[in-house]
C-alpha cells in the first residue's frame, strides 16, 4: 500500500540519526497516539511537528538576528 501524501506543499528530505532510547520513546508515543486517534501517527509526524512548535516558539521570543524581542 502506497503511504498517504501528508505535505501541501514542497519538502526537502533530511536525515537524521537519533540515540535508541530516544528512538523507543518517540515510538512509544506513537504508538499511543495512533491508539487513541482515527489516523496513524508516525515518529516523523512527532518530529515535524515538535520542529514546527520549536520554530514557532523562537520566533516569537527572537528576532532576525537571535536577539531577544523587547530587548535593545
Amino acid at each position: 500500500m502506497a503511504r498517504p501524501k501528508k505535505f501541501k506543499e514542497d519538502v526537502k528530505m533530511y536525515n537524521i540519526a537519533l540515540p535508541i532510547k530516544m528512538f523507543e520513546r518517540l515510538s512509544k508515543i506513537s504508538l499511543q497516539e495512533t491508539e487513541n486517534g482515527l489516523e496513524h501517527i508516525s515518529i516523523a509526524d512527532i518530529i515535524r511537528t515538535s520542529i514546527d512548535v520549536y520554530v514557532g516558539v523562537y520566533e516569537q521570543n527572537f528576532d532576525e538576528k537571535g536577539n531577544i524581542r523587547g530587548q535593545s
